[in-house]
């Protein structure tokens, strides 16, 4: 499936029903005028004219995020992800190569972060979080330095299996 497809249709419908849910209630609650029916139609049509907005802005800020690979590198990944940096995170393109892990934070940010560049043999743990502490998307990498970097990614199943796959084994 495109990936914009996807994030059209993850994005889409889930923040059009529950946009639609709360909107019915307050319609109900504050012109007692069958708020929950129109609420959810309202929602679901203002939900995917979100995700199509979405997708359209994203796919422009990760054409401008890209980067130039090395010589002979080859890409494993490149995908949408978001850099954690303390409460707050930063979007951008997550690349995973034959020699590295690149984290490319989208143009807008690109004079707040910086590049992220971590060699794949220097990776001493890679796992499953969940961020926010509630979702089920987030990756921790762990560097042999001690460094933690957290990600938000899509994927996080086969991008924590592919570092693993890719590191050098541990020492």
């Amino acid at each position: 499936m495109d990936k914009n497809l996807k994030i059209f249709l993850t994005t889409g419908i889930p923040f059009g029903i529950i946009f639609g849910i709360l909107m019915g209630v307050f319609i109900e609650v504050v012109f007692h005028y069958h708020g929950l029916i129109l609420g959810l139609f309202s929602g679901l049509f203002g939900g995917l004219i979100f995700g199509g907005i979405l997708t359209f802005m994203s796919s422009i800020l990760y054409r401008q995020a890209e980067v130039e690979l090395g010589e002979g590198e080859e890409a494993l990944f490149k995908g949408p992800a978001d850099l954690g940096r303390g409460i707050k995170s930063v979007g951008g393109l997550l690349y995973i190569t034959d020699s590295r892990l690149l984290f490319s934070p989208h143009p807008m940010m690109q004079k707040k972060e910086k590049q992220l560049e971590i060699p794949l043999n220097d990776i001493a743990e890679v796992g499953k979080r969940r961020t926010g502490g509630i979702i089920p998307s987030g990756m921790f990498v762990c560097t042999k330095s001690g460094d933690e970097y957290r990600f938000a990614v899509w994927e996080r199943k086969n991008l924590i299996r592919l570092l693993l796959e890719h590191r050098s084994p541990p020492s």
